[in-house]
Parts: structure tokens; C-alpha cells; sequence
């Protein structure tokens, strides 16, 4: 899917609920302002750490260069004409 400006949602958060039905429902979708990233990178210092072998014997992605990719899609994002974007996270450390 060709979507403007060659701009995907690279992370984003989907809330999902069930009707009485059955039925799945997006209750909200965090895609503007995505959270939980922090858990993903924090969880995977810790399993690096607990369970090593598992990133030894599976070709397990790394997740270490999520900030730099992030920036570089948010640059990306900007307006033109803006090479330097201010990016605010609103979230202590």
C-alpha cells in the first residue's frame, strides 16, 4: 500500500476489546502517541541477562537501536524545510 510522503506507522498501540458477541472492537489506537515502547526495551536488558543462550542460539532482532530509529522517522515525518524537528517525551528519564 503506497501511503503520502512514503510515511508508515512504525509503532503504535492498538487497545482491543470483545463485544458480547465475540466480536472484536478497537476500543482506541495509540498510533499519534504511542506508549510501552520503554517495557519492550526494558524487558529485553533483562532477558539478554536471564537468558542469554536464547540470543546466542536464535536470531533473535535487536532492539538496541529503537531510539535512533525512531528519531530518524520522526525527521523523516517533519515538515519540509524543518532538518532538525524538536521532539518532546514527556516521560521522567
Amino acid at each position: 500500500i503506497s501511503v503520502p510522503h512514503d510515511i508508515y506507522i512504525h509503532v503504535s498501540g492498538i487497545d482491543l476489546i470483545r463485544d458480547p458477541k465475540g466480536h472484536y472492537l478497537v476500543l482506541e489506537d495509540n498510533c499519534r502517541t504511542p506508549s510501552g515502547v520503554s517495557y519492550v526495551l526494558k524487558n529485553r536488558e533483562v532477558m539478554k541477562q536471564a537468558f542469554p543462550f536464547l540470543f546466542e542460539d536464535y536470531s533473535v532482532r535487536p532492539v538496541d537501536d529503537y531510539a535512533a530509529n525512531l528519531l530518524a522517522v520522526l525527521r523523516h515525518a517533519a515538515p519540509p524545510g524543518v532538518p532538525n524537528p524538536t521532539v518532546v517525551v514527556l516521560t521522567p528519564g
